[in-house]
């Protein structure tokens, strides 16, 4: 199993955005060391009800960001914020019922979905959210 480490490769050149994705690393990586040390359900749903309230943030800023620039791919990436949502929350469910197998499958879904997210979607709308800052610092000056 993949470790959740930031690394450059995952930067969007946006030091806000970095840091947030950096954070959300850090909480799954916190998540999946309780679940491969056999912490108790409670635990990981009161880890993973943190990590969710993140996530949620996180996309809504982003999103926030994206409608503030009209976004080409507003729509798009809103509908990744979306899915991803509604997998962890289904993931969530599953773990609260006492899904031994859920635990596992939400951490590959995170390394999969995550680092796909960000190297493609984000990265996209992060040189979005650059050429919309030069092109008003140009027409500031």
């Amino acid at each position: 199993m993949k470790s959740f480490r930031w690394n450059d490769s995952y930067s969007v050149y946006l030091p806000e955005m970095d840091a947030e994705h950096q954070a959300l690393f850090r909480m799954i990586a916190n998540l999946q060391k309780e679940i491969l040390n056999g912490a108790p359900g409670g635990r990981i749903l009161t880890i993973l009800h943190e990590t969710i309230a993140h996530i949620t943030g996180h996309f809504a800023h982003e999103e926030r960001r994206m409608a503030a620039t009209r976004c080409p791919y507003y729509r798009w990436h809103k509908k990744q914020h979306e899915t991803a949502t509604r997998a962890t929350l289904e993931f969530e469910r599953r773990i609260r019922r006492g899904d031994d197998q859920a635990p596992l499958e939400l951490l590959d879904f995170f390394s999969n979905w995550l680092r796909g997210h960000i190297t493609l979607a984000d990265r996209m709308m992060a040189a979005h959210l650059r050429a919309c800052s030069r092109h008003n610092a140009a027409l500031a000056s």
